[in-house]
């Protein structure tokens, strides 16, 4: 097995995620699988992993504040719609929120993060992306919707 012929990033469930913020007034995003949480406590930090080839992220990443929100188990039609190449319909019928400083979050998302960009380092042929994590609200009584292997489903306790 070689990584090249294994896709080896698909093997285990990951979150996840809508990265989002205002630009010209209108809200741009795109959905990420590589959201890493707790890389740092302090300062709180987590990265997320972009491929170079977005066309989406350099115009995020001159946001004075990104939301990071991870979305539901339920909302796997808000990830195909954010995920769209139709980049003008990707928040049609998708509901959200732009903090003051532009950060937008999903509603209904399980977790929403506002973050500010710290770093951003060279990872092959990404770009990893270290978030300051800077406000956020957890909704513990619902599941986060996880992706593996280009499928999406939730989390499930062991007897």
């Amino acid at each position: 097995m070689t990584l090249v012929a294994a896709p080896v990033h698909l093997a285990v469930p990951a979150p996840v995620a809508a990265v989002a913020a205002l630009v010209d007034g209108e809200p741009v995003g795109m959905v990420v699988a590589t959201l890493a949480l707790g890389v740092s406590f302090d300062p709180p930090l987590c990265t997320i992993a972009v491929q170079r080839s977005s066309s989406t992220w350099p115009q995020l990443a001159g946001s004075e504040r990104l939301g990071v929100s991870v979305l539901g188990a339920d909302q796997d039609a808000a990830v195909l719609r954010l995920a769209s190449r139709d980049r003008a319909g990707r928040f049609a019928a998708i509901g959200w929120t732009a903090s003051p400083l532009g950060a937008v979050s999903i509603d209904g998302a399980v977790l929403d993060l506002e973050c500010s960009i710290e770093q951003v380092h060279d990872a092959g042929d990404h770009l990893l992306v270290v978030l300051r994590v800077l406000d956020g609200r957890h909704d513990s009584a619902r599941d986060a919707l996880l992706a593996r292997d280009r499928r999406f489903g939730r989390y499930v306790e062991s007897a």
